[in-house]
């Protein structure tokens, strides 16, 4: 059954996302929020997509791999238009 987030987000044609990856207590987690333009009120809109526990190296490879899977669970891999991050290595390299 699809939550109220995955109905809106088959609507909306272009999305942009930001991700971020943190530690506390020695543990790490990865959060990505989606933002749109809602087409009626021309207001902004967001929301929190995941934030995921990230066990073990925090590698490019490993962190495409849990942006993608996010991005495929809501089905908007082909709507992004951009992702916003910092400018760590990890991330520069995901993206390229």
């Amino acid at each position: 059954m699809k939550t109220a987030l995955e109905k809106k987000l088959t609507e909306i044609e272009l999305v942009a996302t930001t991700a971020d990856l943190w530690s506390k207590a020695k543990r790490s987690y990865l959060g990505i929020t989606i933002h749109w333009v809602n087409s009626e009120t021309l207001e902004r809109e967001l929301a929190a997509l995941a934030c995921r526990r990230m066990k073990g190296k925090h590698t490019h490879d490993v962190l495409a791999q849990a942006i993608n899977s996010v991005f495929l669970e809501y089905h908007i891999q082909n709507k992004i238009c951009c992702t916003t991050t910092d400018n760590g290595s990890n991330f520069v390299k995901a993206f390229r």
